[in-house]
C-alpha cells in the first residue's frame, strides 16, 4: 500500500479499509503509524536480503556473485522505489539485525577477492556506490542520458577490479 499511495498517505484507517477491518482493531496488533513502518522497515530488510541471496546461493565465481548481488540490489530497489527509500534512508527505523545481514552478505562475498583485513572497508564502498546509484536514479537525478544499465555494470565491475589490482 505504502509503494502505492505513498507514505504521507498511509493511515490506520486506509491499512484497515485494506484488511476489511475497523481502524481499532488494528491498535490490537500495532500503536501507531510509527510502529507500522518499522514493521515495513523489517519486512524491506529481509525481503532484499532473501532477494540477494537466492540469486547467489548458486554462483561460486567471486566476481560473477557480486555482480549478481549488485544487480539484485538495484532491480529490488527499482521495484520497490517507496518502501526501499523509506528502509534505507536517512531516517533508518527498523530491524538493525536485518539490516546488518544484508551486510554480512555483502561482507562474505567480498572476503574471497580483497581478503579479511580489507573486507569492511570494500563493504562499505562497494554499498555505497550501489545505494547511491540506486537513490539517485529513483530520484530521476541522472538525467544527462545514456544508458544507465551500462553505466551501473561498468561502475560495478570498475570498482570490482580495483579491488582485484595489488595495491601499495
Amino acid at each position: 500500500m505504502i509503494e502505492e499511495v505513498g507514505l504521507e498517505k498511509l493511515s490506520l484507517s486506509k491499512l484497515a479499509a485494506q484488511f476489511d477491518v475497523k481502524a481499532p482493531s488494528l491498535y490490537k496488533h500495532v500503536n501507531n503509524k510509527a510502529a507500522i513502518i518499522e514493521a515495513v522497515n523489517h519486512a524491506t530488510y529481509r525481503e532484499l536480503s532473501e532477494t540477494i541471496l537466492n540469486q547467489t546461493v548458486r554462483v561460486t565465481d567471486p566476481v560473477e556473485r557480486l555482480l549478481i548481488f549488485s544487480r539484485a540490489y538495484r532491480q529490488f530497489a527499482h521495484a520497490n522505489p517507496v518502501t526501499y527509500q523509506l528502509a534505507l534512508g536517512a531516517e533508518v527505523r527498523g530491524d538493525e539485525e536485518a539490516l546488518a545481514a544484508i551486510g554480512k552478505q555483502m561482507e562474505h562475498m567480498l572476503r574471497p577477492l580483497v581478503g579479511e583485513a580489507d573486507s569492511l572497508t570494500a563493504l562499505r564502498g562497494l554499498w555505497a556506490l550501489i545505494h547511491g546509484f540506486v537513490m539517485l536514479e529513483i530520484n530521476h537525478q541522472m538525467r544527462r542520458g545514456g544508458d544507465l544499465d551500462a553505466t551501473f555494470e561498468i561502475v560495478v565491475k570498475s570498482f570490482i577490479r580495483g579491488w582485484q589490482t595489488p595495491r601499495r
